[in-house]
């Protein structure tokens, strides 16, 4: 397995799975991994799953020295980086692992993130989300002031409708909530 990071639309960075420590090749602060839902028990769904697995592995192949969980939002009684934080430390540090727990959207993912990086004088994440959600969550970082290295999770083969809703339903959420930031 590799890991691929989509840096803009044209290049592509793919780490092998040997390749140890690589703070030379891709320098960014932290790996920020967005949350989502949570299944009954504080046991991840297969989504949340993915995403754990795709922040584990890029911390393994040394993108960053911390993690980021970011998520508020309560699923049967669990937070989504609480739950995140517990799946991650068995093969993650637990002093590596931060937590944000106020935001329930993804633009607010972004504001809180932003909160925590500028208070330790970060600019730079890899982020990690499903790459339907990859778009979407990018901008809102970036309006946020969070330069970002895409790492997209690859969600299972759904047919082209389920992509064409979830483009749409992206697009109509990043300016509906953009709008309401300032105020429309």
């Amino acid at each position: 397995m590799s890991l691929a990071c989509r840096i803009g639309d044209e290049k592509a960075l793919t780490l092998p799975d040997d390749c140890g420590r690589l703070s030379g090749v891709v320098s960014v602060d932290a790996i920020v991994v967005l949350g989502c839902r949570i299944a009954p028990g504080g046991k991840l769904s297969g989504p949340s799953q993915r995403r754990v697995q795709g922040a584990i592995a890029a911390y393994r192949r040394g993108l960053a020295p911390w993690v980021v969980a970011s998520g508020g939002k309560r699923w049967h009684g669990v937070a989504e980086a609480e739950a995140f934080r517990a799946a991650m430390l068995e093969q993650v540090p637990g002093d590596c692992v931060l937590t944000e727990l106020s935001s329930m959207t993804t633009r607010q993912n972004a504001t809180y993130v932003a909160e925590l990086f500028r208070a330790r004088a970060w600019r730079k994440a890899a982020l990690v989300t499903c790459e339907w959600h990859l778009l979407r969550a990018e901008r809102c970082f970036v309006d946020a002031g969070i330069e970002c290295v895409p790492v997209p999770v690859e969600s299972p083969g759904v047919s082209l409708w389920v992509r064409s809703v979830r483009a749409l339903r992206e697009r109509a959420w990043y300016h509906l909530d953009r709008g309401s930031r300032f105020g429309g």
